[in-house]
């Protein structure tokens, strides 16, 4: 949109930004609920599947395909077979490591109105992530690209009760080895909500931090004041972490 004043020496163009925020409903920005949560099983098979779960970390262990992580495991007390790239994880850094999970976080967003807190009793509802396909009423059935990615982040921005951004189309119509700089550039052009990155190996989380930081005029202290995006990091069957793509 262009808005033109004063003569014809005079004219000033005044842009619409990027970012485009829905006030329909605030009262959707920030949800809670006052409810305790609901147990799906009882206490003693809840403490059976934790149990179970520790006894097949520490006596069967995960495959771990990428060195470097092999190398930090073992010097958090894992035991690690080089040759079967098997780490077996004892129950003591289980513990260790889920003493040291934060209770709250802030999730961080450009704008301030749109950040979250990670907490119990908070409700946030995020875009699901990783479609391959993409599906309208006009367009019907499409494999995934940029313009419906960018589509998708728009009425992510868009709807209120949409807190945090997902990938919800796979842009296959870019290279994978370039496809985070595509997504977090739209993310940081269209959305002002807590971001989404995908874990894919260091050097690709790396490179979109500094995109946030980039775009945010953040410095290190700034960028480690709370969360500024969130991922998801899956294990692939049978019990295997596997190597950055």
């Amino acid at each position: 949109m262009e808005k033109q004043t004063g003569g014809r020496q005079g004219r000033v163009r005044a842009r619409r930004p990027a970012v485009q925020t829905s006030t329909s409903n605030p009262a959707y920005v920030r949800l809670t609920h006052p409810l305790a949560p609901q147990a799906t099983f009882p206490d003693d098979q809840i403490a059976a599947m934790h149990e179970g779960a520790l006894r097949i970390l520490e006596e069967l262990g995960m495959r771990v395909l990428l060195t470097e992580a092999r190398d930090i495991l073992r010097r958090g007390g894992a035991l690690v077979d080089e040759d079967s790239q098997m780490a077996r994880i004892g129950c003591d850094m289980v513990g260790s490591a889920l003493a040291m999970a934060p209770k709250s976080m802030r999730l961080r967003a450009a704008n301030p109105a749109r950040e979250q807190d990670y907490r119990p009793g908070s409700i946030l509802f995020m875009a699901g992530a990783g479609c391959p396909n993409a599906f309208d009423r006009e367009r019907g059935r499409r494999p995934g690209n940029l313009q419906g990615y960018l589509e998708t982040l728009r009425l992510q921005q868009y709807f209120d009760v949409i807190h945090m951004h997902g990938p919800s189309v796979e842009p296959q119509d870019v290279p994978i080895h370039l496809r985070h700089y595509a997504m977090m550039k739209g993310q940081l052009e269209n959305c002002d909500k807590p971001l989404f990155v995908y874990a894919r190996g260091r050097q690709q989380v790396e490179e979109s931090f500094e995109m946030i930081r980039l775009a945010r005029g953040l410095d290190a202290a700034g960028f480690e004041d709370g969360v500024w995006a969130t991922t998801v990091i899956n294990s692939n069957s049978p019990r295997q972490l596997d190597i950055p793509m």
